[in-house]
């Protein structure tokens, strides 16, 4: 008497494990992408800036990469180079990150006189190239210090002010190393 009341229950309960099975699961409604909160307006301005220059650095360390495959330059502008390249990138990395997050846009092309300087560097002798593209990096690592060292009093974003603490330090050792090339470059 068992095995009847087993096997009908078996026989009701089948159709309704089938019918489960094809039906497919449906899913969880999808949240609504919420849009990230802005950026407070002195970190739009760090964020510009800041991105201005390290990509400026960045194609000053290009430039050089292009002109030492035909030409000597000295150790320092090496190092130099690939400093601002190596770590520039890492930076601009991190900044690009929080920037595009927040919906920002990234600078993506030299402007002005920065694009003019940096073509002109292409046309100098070895002689000139080195001493020159010192005092171009020069110049804009102690812009970008500036930026920086802003930053760190006026920047609100808690991500962006760990970028600030983490590589103004190396900033700074952009803008000495490249003063003490630009100067040991005009001695030549």
């Amino acid at each position: 008497m068992k095995l009847p009341i087993l096997l009908a229950a078996v026989l009701l309960a089948t159709p309704s494990l089938l019918l489960a099975q094809a039906t497919p699961a449906t899913p969880a409604p999808a949240t609504p992408a919420g849009k990230p909160k802005p950026l407070a307006s002195s970190d739009k301005t760090f964020v510009k800036n800041s991105l201005e220059g390290v990509y400026f650095l960045t194609q000053l360390a290009e430039k050089e990469r292009g002109f030492e495959r035909d030409n000597p330059v000295s150790d320092n502008l090496k190092k130099l180079a690939r400093a601002m390249g190596g770590d520039g990138g890492k930076i601009w990395g991190e900044i690009a990150t929080v920037a595009t997050n927040h919906g920002e846009t990234l600078p993506n092309q030299l402007k002005g006189s920065d694009k003019t300087k940096v073509a002109g560097l292409g046309k100098l002798k070895v002689d000139k190239f080195e001493k020159e593209l010192a005092e171009l990096a020069e110049k804009e690592a102690k812009s970008l210090l500036k930026v920086f060292e802003s930053g760190a009093k006026s920047v609100q974003h808690a991500e962006l002010k760990a970028i600030v603490e983490k590589w103004t330090a190396t900033v700074k050792t952009f803008a000495d190393d490249a003063a003490a090339l630009a100067k040991s470059a005009g001695k030549k």
